[in-house]
């Protein structure tokens, strides 16, 4: 699919960047939820100052 935007003009370009720029964001969001899953015990536990 990707290939189809290669050479074309500036509204493929820019809907090939756009295609990236959501790719990203959702790998990003992925992770934050994986941490956030992982490491909810965290936020659960009380800070112990010491």
């Amino acid at each position: 699919h990707l290939q189809d935007f290669i050479g074309h003009d500036n509204k493929f370009q820019s809907e090939f960047f756009n295609l990236k720029h959501v790719f990203l964001r959702n790998l990003i969001n992925r992770i934050t939820n994986i941490f956030r899953y992982t490491f909810r015990n965290l936020k659960l536990t009380p800070l112990l100052l010491i």
